[in-house]
């Protein structure tokens, strides 16, 4: 018998794939590298060459795989943005170092002070600069001379401090370096998701409030909240709900023939021939699902959004094939297998699926026999950091070209290796503004007088 597959049938609408680069903020910016020159140091560290070695504690090292995994999964969370990461320096640990320097290294007095402020810094959201390329950042590699330089300024090579030339032991160096502990926070506050999606009772009646087309609630009169400007992924799907589903004005009324095969027009078209947008959000992170539900539900209202998760995870996959209005499905792997999901118009990822069979699953939720039209995918993917790299080299290499591109990747885990030896940190551009240039001034026309006789 003939094995019949998708790939074989010829009429059945292929799945549309979309990457949107995005942007971070800022503050997102100053976070993510927080965590990549953690990264970073903890490789250098351990892997320079002096008497005693540090490589038992390094993140490379197969045996500190699960701490290898937490820090790439931390640098993915914080690429979703909304995050305040500030280092936190024990005060022991920070006089421990000063003592070093007076001590051990015989610096002087305002040295010293100039270390005591750049540690006192660290903890209090303010940034200084690389002595070496001036680069703007809180954490930083602090040398025996008094220097300090960020994480890309070194190698594990040094043994002279590339700002003053001055020579430093290695064991020294790493000595120095204090240890800091990193402190999560987010830009608003976070409710329990499944109270937020759960109905109000009022008068002995359920019920779910609906910012979609309208500001307020006309039955409790609870209004709807903005997303917070820092949070550049929820505010990105926002807008994005806001144009599919008509509710803002980025979507033109006056549909054209240049305008069909563009993702609005093509929605807007949908909802005219009776198909309403029905979109699902996936993460494989539960923290990311909870912070963009919550962001959801303050700005479309609890009867728009609905979640797999749960208890009443049937209850709320029944209302989003059901309710019109609910256009939204929160996804994690749970998920992921034996939904028929046929209806649904576009998937959009938070973040990158290492696993390409679990990607390929859930776009299998919607690309099934019986869709009427092109489901739209789309993978979020912020600009500079972690998830471009992984989106470069999921494509083009498998795991075994990466563990043989990573010198200390073995037993299987050579892609985990090969990102954290390559993740950089995100160098903001100032606009350069230009000067107007003075306009020439014109030559003045010299006037002869001549003198006249009388």
């Amino acid at each position: 018998m003939a094995r019949q597959n998708k790939e074989g049938i010829t009429n059945l609408f292929r799945p549309e794939l979309r990457n949107a680069l995005i942007d971070m903020s800022p503050n997102e910016i100053a976070s993510y590298n927080k965590l990549v020159s953690a990264v970073q140091g903890n490789i250098l560290i351990t892997t320079m060459e002096g008497k005693t070695s540090g490589y038992q504690d390094c993140l490379l090292n197969p045996l500190m795989n699960t701490h290898a995994q937490k820090a790439l999964n931390n640098l993915r969370l914080s690429c979703f943005g909304g995050a305040r990461i500030t280092p936190i320096v024990k005060e022991r640990d920070i006089q421990s170092v000063l003592g070093l320097l007076r001590d051990l290294h015989s610096l002087e007095d305002v040295k010293v002070r100039v270390i005591h402020d750049l540690i006192r810094r660290m903890s209090t959201d303010q940034v200084s600069s690389c002595m070496r390329c001036a680069m703007n950042l809180q954490t930083f590699l602090l040398l025996p001379c008094a220097c300090y330089l960020c994480t890309e300024c070194m190698t594990n090579k040094m043994t002279k401090c590339p700002v003053c030339g001055q020579s430093f032991d290695v064991d020294d160096f790493q000595r120095l370096q204090p240890g800091i502990d990193y402190n999560w926070s987010w830009s608003g506050e976070i409710s329990n998701l499944e109270d937020r999606l759960s109905p109000r009772i009022i008068n002995d009646e359920e019920h779910h409030c609906n910012f979609l087309h309208e500001s307020s609630c006309s039955f409790c009169n609870s209004v709807y909240s903005s997303c917070p400007k820092d949070e550049t992924k929820a505010s990105y799907i926002i807008e994005k709900i806001l144009s599919l589903s008509g509710g803002s004005d980025i979507v033109s009324k006056s549909i054209t023939s240049k305008d069909i095969g563009s993702t609005k027009s093509s929605s807007y078209l949908n909802e005219k021939r009776g198909h309403p947008v029905k979109i699902i959000i996936f993460s494989q992170f539960r923290q990311m699902l909870n912070i963009i539900g919550d962001r959801l539900i303050r700005r479309f209202g609890s009867h728009c959004i609905a979640e797999f998760w749960g208890s009443a995870k049937h209850y709320e996959l029944q209302r989003f094939s059901c309710v019109e209005d609910c256009i939204c499905l929160l996804l994690g792997k749970d998920g992921a297998h034996g939904l028929d999901l046929s209806f649904v118009t576009h998937i959009i990822f938070l973040d990158h699926i290492m696993d390409e069979s679990v990607r390929n699953q859930v776009i299998s939720r919607a690309y099934r026999l019986g869709a009427s039209r092109s489901v739209i995918v789309e993978q979020l993917v912020a600009r500079g950091t972690v998830e471009e790299l992984i989106g470069k080299y999921s494509g083009s290499q498998t795991i075994n070209d990466l563990r043989e591109e990573s010198r200390y990747a073995k037993k299987g885990s050579g892609q985990l290796r090969f990102l954290l030896q390559n993740v950089t940190l995100i160098r903001q551009t100032v606009p350069v503004v230009k000067k107007e240039e003075p306009k020439a001034k014109k030559p003045m026309k010299k006037t002869v007088r001549f003198a006249v006789s009388s």
